[in-house]
């Protein structure tokens, strides 16, 4: 990727399937009951274009003054995108879509002020962008308020806040912690404590029973390539980036079992 095009668009590869499972989950789950309103598209185009103003706005911060200078038109392009995108949301679909600002402020402002401090690949920036990522999951589903989307439809929302949130712990412990033990073993109490949650949901009727073996399916990819690294093994981030890829595609396909 040039240097140009790195100013538009983020060099982040594992964070587009956590942008568009939990987005189209909520699409394809909504759709069975009612029809897909109009503010879903603007919606779209705001979630896409947001996130990418949000990165600009950690490359700007992160930049020295002098260096500042092509960074200046994706801030005022993006900006004014999510501005008419913000607008055509809220003449499509009213006034109540806007109170999920309450929920979202606090999660980006956590996560920007983890950046101004240099913590912008820790554990808890990426379990708060996770958060944000797994929120529009409701929003989409849901629409205004109540909160909680209808039926068994939140307990998703909340499986793929567990799986996502795991890829946190899961990259740590093979690219910046693969040399921290405990890293990994958080990521395999996290994504255990998940297998419980699921066991427990399928049992009830809650969720689909596909979510257990998919939890364990984690638990066994987390181990397995945490082994390899201590062996002695590179992995290459194209490929954890492509087993995450292909485990996004499954946790999709589970959604809509």
């Amino acid at each position: 990727m040039s240097t140009s095009i790195k100013h538009w668009i983020p060099n982040q590869h594992g964070a587009w399937a956590m942008l568009a499972v939990p987005f189209a989950a909520a699409v394809i789950l909504r759709a069975r009951v009612a029809d897909v309103p109009a503010w879903t598209i603007p919606l779209a185009v705001l979630w896409l274009v947001g996130y990418l103003l949000f990165n600009a706005v950690l490359a700007w911060r992160k930049t020295a003054p002098a260096r500042r200078q092509p960074l200046r038109s994706p801030l005022i392009c993006y900006s004014l995108v999510c501005l008419v995108a913000g607008v055509a949301i809220l003449m499509t679909g009213g006034l109540p879509l806007a109170l999920w600002i309450v929920l979202f402020a606090p999660l980006v402002v956590a996560a920007l002020v983890l950046a101004a401090h240099k913590r912008e690949r820790s554990v808890l920036s990426g379990l708060t962008t996770v958060g944000a990522a797994c929120l529009v999951f409701f929003v989409v589903r849901c629409g205004g308020w109540p909160l909680l989307a209808p039926g068994t439809d939140v307990w998703i929302g909340a499986l793929l806040y567990g799986y996502f949130g795991g890829t946190v712990f899961h990259v740590k412990a093979l690219i910046r912690g693969r040399r921290d033990a405990g890293s990994a073993r958080a990521g395999l109490i996290w994504h255990g404590a998940w297998l419980v949650v699921a066991l427990l949901l399928g049992s009830a009727g809650l969720a689909s029973w596909w979510w257990t073996p998919f939890f364990a399916l984690l638990i066994v990819r987390t181990a397995a390539m945490k082994h390899a690294t201590n062996t002695g093994h590179v992995l290459r981030p194209a490929l954890i980036g492509f087993t995450e890829v292909a485990l996004s595609v499954v946790a999709l396909v589970i959604c809509m079992a």
